[in-house]
């Protein structure tokens, strides 16, 4: 019997029991669909966060330095000089070496306009800034807290914490200046201590509707640089660079009690994508019990439709159809439902995941690779689910199944 024959007698049969087949369908289509809104929210978390690391550029290394002490003040070792820099650009590979990208502050000022918190951390500096006219002011240990005229001046109020680090009492810091990314502003205030131990060095302090950048948090009081960029020429192996870097900065530095470590956007970036895969290959694994529901459920109709089709079997096998062809046609039967179910589920997964990312930061993504692995997912749950009962179709005796 040829294929072509097989197939239109298998979908026959299939639109002869519409309500039972859809019913069968449905634990396949819920297991699908599951699978396909954990896959498609883990590739949307996947690209968002490629996206988010791609602007940074990809010949670029961050050179940082640890001391073996954890406890010791990094500013009291030294562990990057402005001289490093001449010496650093000389070495064969290094398109060149820099200080880290310096705060971009007029950019939170600009976003301070249109009315939105906004803030940013970056190494040991955290800015923040509020916008709107209701506040209430923190309690102060001495000075004063922002004014209206202080938008014409580049002044900041210190956590008690920060003033004790770098002045005696909070009364000594009053008046006093900071350099911060090049910028003198005067500390005009101190805030109380706090007893809370929920409090955190990301606690933010709050002021009132002024357009400029004048309120910090914890700050850097001198040019003591913890981590410098080296950006690679193209052609040049990064490992042998980098290893010749440090090598340089540990011969520049031969006192020096601690360790010089590099590492890549990419780096963070694969290591990001390898967690989330974990993840969402744990997640799918879950949701696909759901699968394994719908392949015993495909596997209970085949074999009432053997059932119920014996005599049908039996006059196919006397006028020519071989077990082979048996075989084939119950096994098609249960592919076709286990794939239609699977595209359905791929469909309804899609809207599922489409409306799950309204809600979410970022976009749900469905991927070829997806796509194509569910679909196949649906047939080898058809074949596995369905290859006992059309074994058992074909084995079935000519005689025995027409008088049956």
């Amino acid at each position: 019997m040829s294929l072509k024959n097989l197939i239109k007698g298998a979908l026959i049969n299939l639109k002869a029991n519409k309500v039972r087949v859809f019913l069968t369908m449905l634990g396949i289509i819920i297991g699908i669909s599951s699978v396909i809104v954990v896959l498609s929210i883990g590739d949307g978390l996947k690209a968002n966060v490629i996206s988010t690391t791609g602007e940074t550029k990809a010949n670029k290394i961050n050179i940082g330095f640890y001391p073996n002490n954890y406890d010791q003040d990094i500013s009291t070792l030294n562990p990057f000089r402005e001289s490093d820099f001449t010496n650093l650009n000389k070495i064969e590979g290094v398109e060149k070496a820099e200080k880290p990208d310096a705060l971009d502050l007029s950019e939170i000022v600009n976003d301070s306009i249109s009315g939105e918190g906004k803030y940013l951390n970056k190494s040991s500096n955290i800015f923040a800034i509020s916008h709107g006219d209701s506040f209430s002011y923190p309690e102060l240990a001495s000075g004063r807290y922002f004014e209206s005229f202080d938008t014409a001046n580049d002044v900041i109020v210190l956590k008690y914490e920060t003033a004790k680090d770098f002045f005696a009492t909070p009364e000594d810091a009053i008046g006093k200046a900071l350099s911060i990314d090049s910028t003198m502003f005067e500390v005009i205030g101190v805030l109380r201590e706090t007893d809370d131990i929920f409090s955190t060095d990301e606690d933010l302090v709050q002021q009132s509707s002024i357009d400029r950048i004048t309120n910090v948090d914890i700050i850097q009081t001198n040019d003591t640089l913890s981590d410098i960029d080296i950006f690679i020429s193209p052609g040049y192996d990064f490992d042998i660079v980098i290893a010749n870097v440090i090598k340089s900065l540990e011969e520049l530095h031969p006192q020096i009690d601690g360790n010089y470590e590099a590492y890549k956007a990419s780096d963070v970036t694969k290591a990001f994508d390898s967690i989330i895969s974990s993840i969402t290959l744990f997640v799918s694994l879950i949701t696909s019990i759901s699968l394994f529901v719908g392949g015993i459920g495909v596997m209970n109709i085949m074999y009432v439709s053997v059932t119920e089709r014996k005599r049908e079997i039996g006059i196919r096998r006397a006028i020519g159809a071989t077990p082979r062809d048996i075989l084939l046609q119950f096994l098609l039967e249960a592919i076709f439902v286990t794939l239609i179910g699977g595209l359905l589920g791929i469909f309804f997964g899609f809207v599922l995941s489409q409306i799950a990312g309204l809600f979410m930061p970022f976009k749900p993504v469905l991927t070829i690779k997806s796509f194509i692995g569910a679909s196949s997912v649906s047939i080898i749950v058809g074949i596995i689910f369905g290859i006992i009962p059309a074994l058992k179709a074909s084995k079935l005796d000519p005689i025995k199944a027409i008088y049956n």
